[in-house]
Formats: C-alpha cells, sequence, structure tokens
C-alpha cells in the first residue's frame, strides 16, 4: 500500500501541504491509497512520458474550469495560471458541498488545455486515486491513427470510523470517511464537421469522490468537449437535488452525487439507435442491390453452348474466303461488336466499344477480338414490333459493377464498424453494471450511514431503476448489431459468390474472345496463304520474263556490231532516197549479192562470198570485242576488287582508315 515515506507520522494537513508542493510527483506522492507504491511509481514514470502528448505546453494559453457551490448556488470559476488555481485551492477554508473541475480539449485528438503542472496540483490537492492515470492516458494526441476503445471501472472505498481517524483534515472539511471511484464511458456525438453527417465515438472519463459524513463531493471530468459541462450545469440550475438547501444536507447531497451518475449514464446511451441506423442504411444499400440483383437474366445472357466452339460465332460471320490485299485492312475495320458485346465488356473488363476502336485506329495491327462466343440462349427473348423483349429493363450487366472489391472493403469497414459497436456499447453496459453493483454493495455495508440510507431511500431506488433501464436499452442495441452482424455475414457470403460469378463470366468472355481471336487469326492466315499464292505466280512471270530480257539483251549484244557496220542510213529516209540507199545503203551491201539492174525485182540475187568474208573480218571481231568487254565489266572488275580486300590484314585496313580520318 501507499503509504507516507517519512519516518515520523506527520498530520494529514501537513502531509497534503507537502505533497502539494511537490504535486509533478503525482501519483506517487498520494498520502493514501490501495494501489502498491511500485504501481504508483510506473504511473508516475508513465504520466510524465506522456505529458507532451496530453497536456498544454503553452503556459500562457493553459487553464482548468471548476464550478463550486459552497452555502449558495453553483458558480463558474477559470483559473488561467498556475498561481490562481493554487490561491484558488489552497485558501484558507473549507471545501466546497460540491466541486466540478472540468479538463477540456480542442478536440478529441488534441492535447488538454491544463499544463501538467496544473492538472498535478488539482490531482495532488484532492488525492485522487493512481489508477485514473489509466483513464487520463487515453486522452490527448494519439498515439496511432485509431485506439482500441478502452473502458474501466476503479474504486476506493474508506468508509470506516477508525479509516477516517486516519486520514481526516479538519481545516479542509475533510472527515476521512469517502468513497471514490473512476471509469469513464463512450458514446457516439453527432458531427457534421466534414460536411456530412457522422457519428464519431467519443469518451469522457470521471473521477468522484464522496465524504459519506461531511457531504462534500468532488468531480473531475475528462471530455475534450463542453457537452457534459453544459448538462451538468443545467442541472445545477434545474434539478431540485442540486439546490443549496438541498446540497446542506448529507442525502440531498448523496442525491446530487446519484444525480451526477444518471447525467453520464444519460450521454452514454442515447445516441446509440441513431449510431447503428447509420450503419444498418449503409448495409441496407448494399445488401438490397446483393438481394436484388437480376442474376438470372445475366446467366441467362451468358449462356451459350460449347458446340459453338467449333461453329461460327454470329448469325452474321464475316466470310474466310481470301480477298484482294487492298481490301482487307477495308474488312477488318468492318468488323463491329454486337450489343451483347458493349455490354458485357463495359460490365466485365470496364472498356467501351469507343475505347476498342480508338485503339485500332492507334494500331494497324489486328484489332481486339470484339464479340464473345455467346449462342442464343435456349429462352431467348423474342423479338416484337417495339424491339427485343426485356430492352427496356435495367441493363443486367451494368449490376456486375456494383461487385467490386471496393464494394467488398465498404462492408468489411461497416462490419467492424459494428463490431466496435457491440464492443463499447458492451463496454459501456458492463461499467454501469459495476457502478451499481458498487453502490448496492455500500447500500448494504453496515458502516454506510443510516443518514444516507433513509434520506436518499427513493433517490437510490430510482438511480438503480433509471440505470437498469439503460442498460437494458443498450443491451437491445447490441441483439439489434448482432442481427445485422448475421444479415452482413449473409450477405458477405452472397456478395463473394457474385465476385465469384463475375469471375466466371470472365473468364466466359475471355474464352469467347480468345476462339473469335482464332478465327479471326484463321481468317487472316487464310487470306495470306492466297496471297503468297498469287505472289508465287507473279514472281514465276516475272522470272520468265526476266529470262526473255536476258535473251533479247544477248541477242541484241551480238548482232549490234553487224547492224552498226551493215547500216549506213535510217529507215525514214528510205522513201525519198531508195535510188541512194539502194546503192549506199551499206559498205557491203552492193557486193553481197547481186541483183539484175535491169530487172531488180524478178531477178536472182547471185551470192559473193568474198566480199562476205571481208564483212565477217570486220564484223564478227567488233562482236567478240564487244562482248569481252562485258564480261570484264560485269564480272572481272568486282572480281578484282573482292580479290584486293582479302588481300590486305585486318589491322592494317584499321590503321590506313584511322589515317584517312585523321588526315580528314
Amino acid at each position: 500500500m501507499s503509504t507516507p515515506s517519512s519516518g515520523t507520522m506527520l498530520d494529514p494537513w501537513d502531509s497534503l501541504r507537502a505533497a502539494c508542493n511537490d504535486a509533478d510527483l503525482w501519483p506517487e506522492n498520494s498520502m493514501e491509497s490501495q494501489s502498491f507504491r511500485q504501481t504508483t511509481r510506473s504511473y508516475q514514470q508513465q504520466l510524465d512520458a506522456e505529458s507532451t502528448r496530453l497536456f498544454n505546453t503553452n503556459r500562457n494559453t493553459s487553464f482548468v474550469e471548476l464550478v463550486e457551490s459552497f452555502d449558495g448556488p453553483f458558480r463558474t470559476t477559470r483559473c488561467s495560471t498556475l498561481d490562481d488555481l493554487r490561491v484558488r485551492l489552497q485558501i484558507n477554508r473549507k471545501d466546497p458541498r460540491c466541486r466540478y473541475v472540468f479538463f477540456s480539449a480542442r478536440h478529441s485528438k488534441a492535447p488538454m488545455y491544463c499544463s501538467k503542472e496544473m492538472f498535478d496540483l488539482v490531482m495532488t490537492f484532492h488525492q485522487a486515486m493512481p489508477p485514473l492515470v489509466d483513464l487520463v492516458l487515453g486522452f490527448g494526441k494519439p498515439q496511432s491513427q485509431q485506439e482500441f476503445h478502452y473502458a474501466s471501472f476503479r474504486s476506493e472505498n474508506y468508509i470506516g470510523v477508525s479509516q477516517g481517524q486516519r486520514r481526516s483534515i479538519p481545516q479542509l472539511g475533510r472527515s476521512g470517511r469517502e468513497i471514490r471511484h473512476c471509469f469513464n464511458l463512450w458514446s457516439p456525438e453527432k458531427s457534421e464537421a466534414s460536411g456530412t453527417l457522422t457519428w464519431p465515438l467519443r469518451q469522457a472519463a470521471a473521477y468522484h469522490a464522496f465524504d459519506v459524513e461531511s457531504g462534500q463531493s468532488l468531480w473531475i471530468n475528462f471530455k475534450a468537449n463542453s457537452v457534459l459541462k453544459a448538462r451538468i450545469v443545467e442541472a445545477t440550475t434545474s434539478c431540485d437535488s442540486f439546490y443549496a438547501e438541498s446540497l446542506s444536507r448529507l442525502s440531498g447531497s448523496f442525491s446530487a452525487t446519484l444525480t451526477t451518475h444518471l447525467i453520464l449514464f444519460e450521454w452514454c446511451s442515447e445516441n446509440w439507435r441513431w449510431y447503428n441506423k447509420s450503419l444498418e442504411e449503409k448495409l441496407r444499400d448494399i445488401l438490397d442491390k446483393v438481394n436484388n440483383a437480376p442474376v438470372e437474366q445475366v446467366e441467362s445472357i451468358l449462356k451459350y453452348d460449347a458446340k459453338i466452339l467449333v461453329q461460327t460465332l454470329r448469325d452474321d460471320p464475316p466470310e474466310l474466303t481470301p480477298k484482294p490485299p487492298t481490301t482487307r485492312q477495308n474488312s477488318i475495320s468492318s468488323w463491329q461488336p454486337s450489343n451483347t458485346v458493349r455490354r458485357m465488356s463495359r460490365a466485365l473488363t470496364g472498356l467501351t466499344t469507343n475505347t476498342v476502336q480508338s485503339a485500332e485506329h492507334r494500331s494497324l495491327s489486328a484489332p481486339v477480338p470484339l464479340s464473345p462466343l455467346i449462342g442464343p440462349p435456349r429462352d431467348s427473348p423474342t423479338k416484337t414490333a417495339g424491339g427485343i423483349q426485356g430492352e427496356q429493363d435495367q441493363d443486367p450487366f451494368e449490376v456486375l459493377q456494383d461487385f467490386s472489391i471496393e464494394r467488398l472493403q465498404c462492408l468489411n469497414g461497416i462490419g467492424a464498424d459494428l463490431h466496435t459497436s457491440r464492443l463499447v456499447m458492451n463496454l459501456n453496459a458492463d461499467i454501469m453494471k459495476e457502478i451499481l453493483t458498487h453502490y448496492q454493495s455500500l447500500w448494504d455495508d453496515g458502516e454506510f450511514p443510516h443518514d444516507i440510507k433513509d434520506g436518499c431511500k427513493y433517490s437510490f431506488l430510482e438511480f438503480i431503476r433509471r440505470t437498469t433501464s439503460m442498460v437494458r436499452s443498450l443491451e437491445m442495441e447490441i441483439a439489434r448489431i448482432g442481427t445485422l452482424m448475421l444479415l452482413l455475414n449473409d450477405g458477405r457470403e452472397l456478395f463473394d459468390k457474385f465476385l465469384q460469378l463475375r469471375h466466371i463470366e470472365q473468364s466466359k468472355l475471355f474464352t469467347a474472345n480468345a476462339h473469335q481471336s482464332a478465327q479471326y487469326m484463321q481468317k487472316l492466315t487464310i487470306e495470306m496463304h492466297e496471297s503468297t499464292k498469287n505472289m508465287e505466280n507473279i514472281a514465276a512471270k516475272t522470272e520468265k520474263e526476266t529470262a526473255s530480257m536476258h535473251i533479247i539483251t544477248l541477242v541484241t549484244l551480238v548482232f549490234l556490231p553487224g547492224t552498226f557496220v551493215a547500216v549506213r542510213f535510217g529507215l525514214p529516209l528510205l522513201p525519198l532516197l531508195f535510188e541512194v540507199l539502194t546503192c549506199r545503203q551499206t559498205l557491203f551491201g552492193s557486193g553481197l549479192y547481186q541483183w539484175d539492174q535491169e530487172d531488180p525485182v524478178g531477178s536472182v540475187p547471185v551470192w559473193k562470198g568474198n566480199l562476205f568474208k571481208l564483212f565477217a573480218k570486220i564484223c564478227f571481231p567488233l562482236m567478240a570485242g564487244t562482248i569481252i568487254i562485258w564480261l570484264v565489266l560485269a564480272y572481272g572488275v568486282p572480281w578484282l576488287k573482292s580479290t584486293r580486300r582479302r588481300e590486305v590484314p585486318p589491322d592494317e585496313e584499321n590503321v590506313i582508315g584511322v589515317g584517312d580520318c585523321g588526315g580528314k
């Protein structure tokens, strides 16, 4: 147990003043506590380590608010400095009949407005129980993005007469006989800070001490906003138990204590209905789409026969007959997807027809397969004058877009919120039950003052009734959450099956498109085969024409010298100079053949062999020389160049190359 560390027993008043001088050691400097010394030392070390996270480091903006009632109505006081607080607490007078101390913050994740020194002084002066540190550590700037919800109830009772004599401080009106406990509660609070209605979970912690002999009551409240403060201040002006006349009596002061408990209990149990309703609305929004999804329509549209794998995919399949190469691009661009393909591509893959078409214009490669392998189902809708039956309804493929991983994550988030809601409501209900059990045990204790039992019998029964009612309300909400979690689990299973269905239909689509791609490639292969045949025919004709040209060239080369020597003038002069050409057409024309000059047309020419020999001596050497020159130019010169390249070593070529580059 925690006891004074000095060797001699000091007066409690002197011990308290000494402890206030070393207030920064709280809770290790507690005069008396049911916690062990090692535990209080650990609390003090934790509090020092987390001081920058919990408390305001700017002393100019620090403050603590007190709402007190001495012998009259409640008054509110704000202490902005440590000196003001010290004067307010350690003034030479008794403690008020009822005192509320409020520690607040700018928001739920911000440090408290008070400084560490002011906090230590308040705790030391009122000798708050050390386990309160566990609750205080839950405030301030959080160490992580989301902390686990912690709740606790701790109590220490000193209602025995002997205990009071050892702990009494008459200077402050403290008899030493007191009950004290600390606890925290959680509640969803309405918020529209982000522009949308949300219900964040907020906590409040309280430390309470009640002197069962003098009737003095102390409440130390920790709450970021002023919700509880406003309710308590309002109650001090509207409830009979908070009037000065009532607080002057022991039973009236105890009734005010029970009323303050009810204010806290009411705060922690009032908004769960609306918070759970918001979760239910989010859950219903998803589950309604899951339960009302037109699965039969989707399966009917996606139904196809396996025989179609070896048949044509569409009612109007593209012809596989070869086409000229110039029209093949037109046939490729003329392929268009059907309505079913557009819907499936948009619903299952997220791609639209425009996306596919734009990709085709950007590339000359084969287009993406457009039509899935889907045949008309056996129960397909029939065409009517107004169109196809069922076209007016919502496109069933659009429903598949709702079953995404994002929606599944949303379901998991709702499930986590439901678990958190049930956990926090259970914690609140347990805390309220513990407090109720705690007061019932005090009520049955023989040392508990009979004045309180006699004067507060009705108030205590009302406290039990209202607390039990609020606990029952939380239990009903917990049962409601249990039902919602069952619906969530069923919906999640169905959602998983829809995701599996979506994956199956995607596989069907990919299989169908792969088959169509195979047919499309088969068509292209046939066209390429026919084109290859055409190219082979063209190549054969070209080869023949090339051989003919070679022969013509050779003949021309062979007979060109003779023709040059034989021909003297051109044919255009033949009609005009027939007689001259007849005599002087060639150098040897008049000698090779001789005609009768009197009858050149009817006479038979006479062959002159000696003149032909002269022609041959001149013409044939010219022909041979022409052929030799052609052979030298066509084959000799390239052969000499290749021979020279082989004779030059590689290193020498590199040196020559470098020298040439350097010369340049």
